[in-house]
């Protein structure tokens, strides 16, 4: 007891350690409430309700991309004045506006492309969120900068408890498609919660001569984001109409898992060392030691996972899923992207210090030949799974090329990251078959 203590208190005293831990914290308790909220949702809906939700996000996310224009990153860089802040929250709000009427008009278009039942009824409501998020992307941008993440947790949480309430008391089992529409209360609820707080900074009167100097982003990296947010969100557009919403649903809860392990903790590791690098305490073992972290984590995850996993279709009711290989397919797939999106990730996001032209190159033919795939060969759904994650694989080992230095670590890299992959792998397909 008395070596663990001590431990914690050298633990304690790391100030990288230390900033990580409440970074993450502050993310996983985000994430956690998003994942709390998808459970419950599930279990009273059931999984059609997830893959249908799946059908929309890729207009929301796209939506997102747009209206930020990298507005959010600007403000986390410089300091502005009141009036500054005003004039990109109405420019924000004014590009979230546009996106969403244009959406509208394009509905009939989408709604062919997704041939999914119900999906007219649910989309002028659900693309609301793309203002929401607009609208919502400056105050966020406040909070985070005055590292005042105790507001966003208390925003979040209190926008699932009214959205949980009006959907329960107004949603029956039949009608799962209009329990979707939780989702557009949790992010309107959000962003008025939030402007309540910033209101002062946002209401100021809006400096739009001296906001045009910030009002511009990279075209390199603004076109990766375009298409990396299309071709991550593709497959929960397509699965639908392919192979049911259950099996979309089913695909979507992976997905939950995997940003709850990957996404908040890269999310949080990005930040802590972007901070660390602009002070100049920045050394390439940070990152590696990230993403080494990260997939171990994630694969003893995954093993607990694919232990219980009969438990949890069980548990939620699930009888549709009657295609074994194809499940397994799904789950395997989204095994590799949680053991290589952390490399993947991580090691991009510091090639982009360094070479944002190869960020960009390697960004948009990531997204291509994801979006290639999942179009070409959409008839083939337990293909498109094996092609897909081979070119996870793929772009992982680019990556780790780029951002070592010497041959030498570039091959202990792909050595630990490749065998352990490979030994995770082969252990969860036995588990699962």
């Amino acid at each position: 007891m008395k070596y663990l203590l001590i431990g914690l208190k050298k633990i304690s005293q790391n100030s990288l350690i230390s900033k990580f831990i409440s970074s993450a914290s502050e993310k996983y308790i985000s994430s956690l409430i998003s994942v709390i909220a998808t459970l419950l949702l599930t279990y009273l809906y059931g999984l059609e309700l997830i893959g249908f939700v799946g059908v929309f996000s890729i207009f929301v996310a796209i939506g997102h991309i747009l209206s930020s224009a990298g507005i959010g990153q600007i403000i986390l860089r410089y300091d502005m004045t009141a009036g500054i802040l005003a004039a990109l929250f109405l420019v924000n709000a004014f590009i979230g506006c546009c996106i969403f009427l244009s959406f509208i008009l394009l509905g009939d278009i989408f709604s062919d492309w997704a041939n999914v039942e119900n999906f007219d009824q649910v989309f002028k409501f659900y693309c609301s969120i793309v203002v929401f998020n607009a609208v919502s992307m400056v105050p966020v941008a406040i909070v985070t900068k005055i590292g005042n993440f105790k507001i966003l947790n208390i925003a979040n949480l209190l926008a699932m408890i009214l959205s949980i309430f009006i959907v329960l008391t107004t949603v029956d089992k039949e009608n799962y498609f209009w329990a979707s529409l939780y989702f557009v209360y949790f992010y309107g609820f959000r962003a008025f919660f939030l402007l309540i707080y910033v209101r002062k900074m946002v209401w100021a009167k809006p400096n739009f001569l001296q906001s045009r100097q910030y009002i511009k982003f990279g075209s390199y990296v603004f076109s990766a984001n375009v298409l990396k947010t299309a071709s991550e969100n593709t497959l929960s557009f397509l699965l639908p109409s392919l192979v049911g919403l259950q099996y979309a649903g089913f695909y979507g809860l992976l997905v939950k898992a995997r940003e709850l392990i990957v996404g908040s903790l890269s999310h949080a590791i990005h930040r802590v060392i972007y901070v660390e690098r602009s002070k100049g305490n920045y050394s390439n073992s940070y990152p590696r030691n990230s993403a080494l972290f990260l997939t171990i984590f994630a694969s003893l995850f995954w093993v607990c996972l694919a232990i219980f996993i009969d438990d949890f279709l069980i548990y939620f009711e699930v009888r549709s899923l009657n295609n074994p290989d194809l499940t397994l397919k799904v789950f395997l797939f989204v095994l590799i992207t949680t053991l290589f999106l952390p490399a993947y990730n991580i090691f991009t996001q510091m090639i982009q210090y360094s070479d944002v032209r190869f960020f960009s190159y390697i960004e948009n033919a990531y997204a291509l030949s994801f979006l290639f795939i999942a179009l070409f060969y959409r008839d083939t759904p337990g293909l498109i799974f094996t092609l897909l994650g081979l070119v996870v694989i793929f772009f992982a080992v680019i990556a780790i090329l780029k951002f070592e230095k010497t041959n030498k670590l570039r091959l202990l890299s792909l050595v630990f990251f490749l065998g352990f992959f490979a030994a995770c792998y082969l252990l969860i397909w036995w588990l699962l078959k």
